[in-house]
């Protein structure tokens, strides 16, 4: 009888735990740093980044054609697309009227589209 390891067994549910445990971390970090409305948007990119950079460079994906890359580049600088370091990545943001919103490609990242994080619950009701 074959064992599989924990990461084969667990799969596709364990990635998807990891990357809600890094995004719940990279929120809170933006939050420390001072950034209020913008922390779970910076959480998400930094997250994003993150979950392509492995791959590339475990060699099991590739980075976009350079070509790509600077159409994308082109449009942030003709939207006015700024650039924040964070956690060690510059993550693409644009100013708008929420405040500082992380971009994926070229569009904003809505703070709504983030899965849902766990809240503190005692008794079953969030605490305050």
């Amino acid at each position: 009888m074959r064992v599989l390891s924990p990461s084969i067994r667990l799969g596709w549910p364990r990635l998807q735990l990891i990357m809600r445990f890094l995004l719940l971390w990279a929120a809170v970090v933006a939050r420390s740093l001072g950034f209020r409305e913008e922390a779970l948007s910076l959480a998400t990119a930094f997250t994003g980044l993150t979950a392509q950079s492995k791959p590339q460079r475990l060699g099991l994906s590739q980075p976009r054609p350079k070509l790509e890359r600077e159409r994308i580049q082109a449009e942030r600088e003709a939207k006015g697309a700024e650039c924040v370091e964070f956690l060690d990545r510059l993550i693409p943001v644009s100013r708008t009227e929420k405040g500082l919103q992380s971009l994926s490609e070229t569009s904003p990242i809505r703070p709504e589209s983030t899965p849902a994080l766990p809240g503190p619950k005692v008794g079953g009701t969030p605490r305050t």
